[in-house]
């Protein structure tokens, strides 16, 4: 592995960033527009260097392609929502509902899905090492696994609980060293908003 310049870096950023979310890489107007440059020249010189460097080769069709190097040389991050109320007995991710922004790395928050983040109250999912106060990313989605830690929406309550599915009941379970929290069963009426991905670090 060789060093990089400064805007070889960043081109290698915007371009493993492009490959992932769109499939291809930028053309030269948009790497000139975001790179800060005038002259299609700069841009092809910077790709041939990383070329050249191995960080970017092209495959058997033809198309630019990252290599595979360590992902602290290329890390990327998405911006994931924490979720500050659910109203009207459904889960609104309208923008006003959002408490802020995280910026989460891509190795966690992986494109294409969509994530948001909640914040855990009580006690109930200490077993988990989820504790109150805890930001836990979840992933959205309408189905869960036995076992996954499903963040749940009960008479517009959200709840993060152990999802699991019998013929004739859903049990959403504690994992707690409190006794007081016990399983809740249900027939009907409730929403999976997502599964949960990882108990996110203090900010």
């Amino acid at each position: 592995m060789k060093n990089l310049s400064e805007k070889e870096h960043e081109a290698l950023k915007i371009i493993r960033n492009s490959i992932i979310h769109n499939g291809s890489k930028p053309t030269y107007k948009k790497l000139m527009e975001l790179l800060n440059y005038q002259s299609p020249r700069s841009i092809n010189i910077i790709i041939r260097s990383l070329i050249e460097k191995e960080y970017l080769a092209y495959d058997e069709f033809g198309k630019l392609k990252v290599n595979n190097f360590p992902e602290v040389i290329i890390n990327t991050t998405v911006n994931v929502p924490i979720l500050g109320q659910i109203a009207c007995g459904s889960p609104n991710f309208a923008e006003e509902n959002f408490e802020d922004v995280v910026s989460v790395s891509t190795t966690l928050a992986k494109p294409p899905h969509a994530y948001f983040i909640l914040r855990a109250r009580g006690d109930s999912m200490d077993g988990r090492h989820i504790y109150d106060g805890n930001l836990v990313l979840i992933r959205k989605q309408p189905t869960a696994n036995n076992g996954e830690v499903t963040a749940c929406l009960i008479n517009n309550e959200c709840t993060l609980k152990e999802f699991y599915k019998s013929d004739e009941y859903i049990i959403l379970k504690p994992n707690s060293s409190n006794n007081q929290h016990k399983p809740i069963i249900l027939t009907c009426d409730f929403t999976i908003l997502g599964v949960m991905v990882k108990v996110l670090p203090e900010i």
